[in-house]
């Protein structure tokens, strides 16, 4: 009997060494195991960040962005209710409600690799007309805009500008659920 409890104890005492001995652990008392099953679920950081107003968005990014309060479109008035950053270096600013988002206007700096053709948007869809406008701001300044829309109606507008304040290159982009070309521009006038 006391050579089974023996034998017993031995067989233990070999199962922990060697289910021990399969773990390798680090300093912290991690095991190897572990960590790669913590690295099998890490997750990439969100870039978006949202704040609860464009004032802070603006801190954090560190440049100011011009928009309207509100947009009348289609007869509708719809005010501001989002805003965030994108890796801190994009401001956008969302109107309408959850749900009912009718507009967005987004603002980055230009790098120096950047040309005309830049676009913030992240709407990605194949529209059927693209479209270059020219115009001058009422400060005298010349602006080209790229607007993207079918079946006579736009929906997406971008362009680059020097700004007037900080003398930066700034890229921007404006969203919108399908409005006229005239409207669309009228937007583009209210951004810096």
């Amino acid at each position: 009997m006391k050579r089974n409890s023996f034998l017993a104890l031995l067989l233990c005492v070999l199962l922990t060494v060697l289910f021990t001995g399969c773990t390798k652990q680090n300093a912290n008392g991690q095991s190897d195991a572990t960590k790669e099953a913590a690295a099998g679920n890490a997750q990439i950081a969100n870039p978006v960040k949202t704040y609860d107003s464009l004032a802070k968005a603006e801190k954090v990014a560190g440049f100011t962005f011009t928009v309207p309060e509100g947009v009348n479109l289609d007869g509708a008035d719809y005010a501001q209710y989002y805003w965030s950053t994108i890796n801190e270096t994009l401001i956008e600013v969302r109107y309408g409600g959850e749900g009912d988002e009718v507009c967005y206007m987004r603002k980055a700096p230009a790098s120096a690799a950047d040309d005309d053709d830049v676009d913030i948007s992240g709407d990605y869809n194949v529209y059927d007309t693209v479209k270059e406008v020219e115009f001058t701001l009422e400060d005298g300044r010349e602006v080209e805009v790229t607007l993207k829309g079918k079946d006579k109606k736009f929906y997406v507008a971008n362009w680059q500008l020097k700004g007037v304040k900080d003398n930066g290159v700034w890229n921007y982009a404006i969203g919108v659920r399908g409005i006229p070309e005239q409207d669309l521009l009228e937007l583009v006038k209210m951004v810096e």
